[in-house]
């Protein structure tokens, strides 16, 4: 699957099965914004070959998604 060009926004990706999934949409092209609530989270982003992005922030507050979409 070839997803260069695409920006891939996921939640708990600084972990388990969110860190996994982070790892394969990066290794298929993807821009990755790993989305979690633990800072240290971040450090997956530093494995990634192409742009990535760790914002921190819970998926159950809007406020917090929002932010994250909004950010550059």
């Amino acid at each position: 699957m070839d997803l260069k060009g695409k920006i891939a926004f996921v939640t708990g990706g600084g972990s388990g099965i969110g860190a996994a999934i982070s790892k394969q949409l990066d290794q298929a092209g993807a821009s990755v914004v790993v989305f979690d609530l633990n800072e240290e989270a971040k450090e997956i982003t530093r494995s990634f070959e192409n742009e990535s992005l760790f914002t921190k922030g819970n998926v159950a507050k809007s406020e917090d998604v929002n932010r994250a979409s909004k950010r550059q």
